[in-house]
């Protein structure tokens, strides 16, 4: 049987739709990790640039992004369907060339283009950037990913670095903050010291939960009940 993963990206988007959705969505995933080849789920590759990446449907109008590595399902987003679609085609699932953890990422040409801190040199009257003297074998070390490099080295402040740590995996963001606030964080495990696989990294262990067997059943259970009680405390406010 397939081993099912969940990441923090799926679990904040479930946590966007209506109560009703959610209930819709968990019953799909279920059903999806019992029998993955059920024609009812309508899961296929999606055209984009990372061929990974599956759909499949909760109903007409919702998609839940699926990363297929084998025998393990990712689920990586839900959303409805061509807003769902538009956040799967700005991503792919990489493996860090340092630490060897698995990571989700954007696309190198959709860094560049929304590049949310601004591409400034520094002025005479302008301090350096924060992560100047840093070499880039240093900053890899800490799990930043190599796409995001000429981002971080153009943070200038406090509020450039906050622009940027939500797009960063969460071992980066600590180490970017901690480095920023005086500390000198140390490198992060490397995988020919641990695992092989890049999902079983503990990096990637943070942000991606797998289970197999009937522990799925009450590990999905569990978090669709969370994100449920979450919905209805806030209102159905998003994160």
């Amino acid at each position: 049987m397939a081993d099912l993963a969940l990441t923090p990206s799926f679990q904040k988007s479930l946590a966007r739709l209506t109560r009703q959705e959610q209930n819709l969505v968990h019953q799909t995933v279920m059903q999806f990790w019992m029998n993955p080849d059920a024609p009812g789920h309508r899961l296929h590759p999606l055209e984009m640039r990372d061929c990974r990446l599956h759909s499949i449907s909760p109903n007409m109008d919702l998609r839940v992004i699926v990363f297929c590595d084998g025998d393990r399902h990712v689920l990586m987003y839900v959303d409805y369907h061509d807003a769902a679609y538009r956040w799967a085609e700005r991503r792919t699932v990489t493996t860090h060339p340092v630490t060897g953890s698995a990571q989700i990422v954007e696309f190198e040409e959709v860094v560049r283009a929304e590049e949310q801190v601004p591409l400034r040199a520094p002025q005479p009257d302008t301090a350096a950037p924060l992560f100047a003297v840093e070499s880039d074998d240093y900053l890899l070390s800490l799990g930043v990913p190599p796409v995001y490099l000429e981002t971080v080295r153009r943070i200038f402040s406090d509020d450039d670095l906050l622009a940027v740590l939500d797009r960063l995996p969460e071992e980066a963001q600590e180490a970017l903050f901690a480095l920023a606030t005086g500390d000198r964080p140390a490198a992060r495990p490397t995988a020919r010291d641990l695992v092989s696989d890049p999902f079983l990294h503990p990096d990637a262990q943070r942000r991606v939960w797998i289970a197999a067997d009937r522990g799925v059943r009450t590990a999905v259970g569990r978090v669709a009940r969370l994100l449920a009680s979450r919905s209805t405390r806030r209102g159905g406010a998003q994160f």
